[in-house]
């Protein structure tokens, strides 16, 4: 990341900075609105909160959602160019409306699966296929 910053002349100069965060929560609606980010990269994120990604219009990829457990309601809701085949193997739970008028194209999930709550995937015009796999009550 560059910083501008005036030198002891008061000039204004540029320096690049390199910060990093250390993120121990991921609160609910943490990216929600965000019309420009495309990419969403989940590390060794285990569950994502309610509203986490909702209405990113234009998200187009995110990384590491395969080895996700929990995915909170309305976690992906409105990302109508987030074109994806969801190959969830791992996942336990799957929160109202999750998906809701996204652009996800299939789904399948592992044996894992336990909870499926309502309405998770409505409004998805692309879907083409999913395959729910599980013990759960849908």
């Amino acid at each position: 990341m560059e910083e501008s910053y005036k030198d002891d002349d008061g000039k204004t100069k540029t320096r690049t900075v390199n910060k990093s965060f250390r993120v121990t929560n991921l609160c609910a609606g943490l990216l929600a609105g965000n019309s420009t980010i495309q990419t969403v990269s989940l590390g060794n994120w285990t569950s994502v909160p309610d509203r986490f990604c909702a209405n990113c219009t234009n998200l187009k990829t995110v990384n590491g959602i395969e080895s996700l457990l929990s995915i909170g309601g309305n976690a992906f809701q409105g990302c109508s160019n987030y074109k994806a085949s969801l190959n969830l193997d791992n996942i336990v739970s799957i929160g109202p409306d999750a998906f809701l008028a996204s652009g996800i194209e299939s789904i399948r999930t592992g044996n894992s699966l336990s909870r499926l709550q309502g309405e998770a995937f409505r409004g998805c015009a692309n879907m083409k296929f999913a395959e729910i796999n599980g013990s759960c009550a849908i």
